[in-house]
């Protein structure tokens, strides 16, 4: 795979795959961004090619256009709330000079030395399973440039037109960003003896291939968060309103055999009140306080939210004896402070082993991180971080490698 340091850009127009799927917040007249940290991350890459290309084309998904319409809302208030406008002042004040926008592919292109592209999922081809769908956006992709970069690692696990199809037109190759991710988690892809991996989050359909990776690979998978319900449940335990993949509780019986798997001993209970609102956005008043209890102490009407403190003081010491961490995913309801200890607690105490290597992924672990000020190194890629770690490979990165 080469890198940008291996091609000539010199005068040349280049086009950059770059993530700026920022969170957005609401702000006068409509949106602006919250975090700017993915487009900070991106600047090394744009620097260079500022010193050297005659003309950068910035392009980016936001957000998950086809997911709201889906949920019920129209196209127009889709494309006023994920277009890459609200993007374009921040992009504009860390660039330090001005970008143009180019509303669609099929405006002239503006006169702007750097150009950002509006949001690529507008566009069904950029997503489409149908082969000749994205080949065609990226026909008009690749027109635009005489190069390719990609320096988007949070979506090199999606075998998009951005990502797997321009560079099969256009000579490519990796950002200084996506080149650093690679190395990073270079270590964590056949880690050795020593080894433990703390997976965390919602869904079990999201990890569970990842989790019958690791236990291969790993000394201990710790899990935790949501779908360590599914495995509960496996077990004969009564969940209650917790999380459950109904589909998926017959192969979790199987992974929980595993002796290399481990999972909590106590968890972190609470009745919703109010069912309707969205975990995350529950006031005190919509949950009775929370309580511990085991596995098997959970009663019907209550919902598993954390992790328990004898769990995180058994995590705590598998942790401490590892000599590589690799950590993806919250351990509970993260957003709210009753639930939130856990995930702090396991972030705390890949912090104080500071003998092992380690690396964290995913929003909510990096959010802990950066809240707690613990020294961990991140990646910029939760989905893509677990993924290159469980298959060694990514579609973008090969995607690389076989660039003519």
């Amino acid at each position: 795979m080469k890198t940008l340091r291996d091609i000539d850009v010199s005068d040349k127009k280049v086009i950059v795959r770059v993530d700026f799927n920022v969170p957005l917040e609401k702000a006068e007249g409509g949106y602006k961004v919250a975090d700017d940290t993915r487009i900070v991350a991106a600047m090394e890459t744009i620097n260079f090619l500022k010193d050297k290309a005659s003309k950068i084309i910035l392009m980016s998904h936001l957000g998950k256009p086809k997911k709201e319409i889906k949920k019920g809302k129209s196209e127009e208030e889709v494309r006023k709330k994920l277009t890459m406008k609200h993007i374009l002042p921040k992009v504009t004040e860390i660039i330090a000079e001005p970008v143009g926008f180019m509303e669609t592919l099929k405006d002239e292109m503006p006169t702007e030395r750097i150009v950002l592209l509006e949001n690529l999922r507008f566009d069904k081809g950029e997503e489409s399973k149908d082969e000749n769908e994205r080949q065609e956006l990226a026909k008009q992709l690749a027109g635009f440039a005489d190069v390719y970069v990609n320096d988007a690692f949070g979506t090199c696990h999606r075998a998009h037109a951005s990502i797997v199809d321009v560079p099969k037109l256009l000579s490519g190759a990796a950002g200084f960003l996506l080149e650093k991710e690679i190395k990073a988690l270079q270590p964590f892809i056949n880690p050795g003896k020593g080894s433990v991996a703390i997976l965390g989050g919602a869904k079990i359909e999201d990890k569970l291939s990842a989790i019958k990776s690791l236990l291969s690979k790993y000394d201990k998978v710790l899990l935790g968060g949501g779908m360590i319900f599914t495995f509960f449940k496996a077990q004969g335990y009564e969940i209650g309103k917790s999380l459950l993949n109904n589909d998926m509780v017959g192969e979790a019986k199987e992974l929980a055999s595993n002796e290399n798997l481990v999972l909590p001993v106590d968890i972190v209970v609470s009745k919703i009140k109010n069912p309707d609102k969205k975990l995350s956005e529950l006031g005190k008043e919509d949950y009775s306080p929370p309580k511990m209890v085991s596995p098997e102490g959970i009663e019907p009407m209550y919902t598993g939210l954390d992790i328990g403190s004898e769990t995180i003081d058994n995590y705590s010491e598998i942790i401490a004896e590892a000599k590589k961490i690799f950590w993806n995913g919250p351990m509970g309801l993260f957003e709210l402070r009753d639930f939130s200890y856990g995930t702090k607690a396991i972030g705390e105490a890949i912090a104080d082993n500071k003998g092992a290597v380690k690396i964290a992924g995913g929003g909510d672990s990096v959010l802990a991180i950066n809240q707690g000020g613990y020294d961990i190194p991140v990646s910029t890629g939760g989905g893509a971080s677990i993924e290159l770690v469980e298959k060694g490979n990514l579609p973008g990165i090969q995607a690389l490698e076989n660039n003519p």
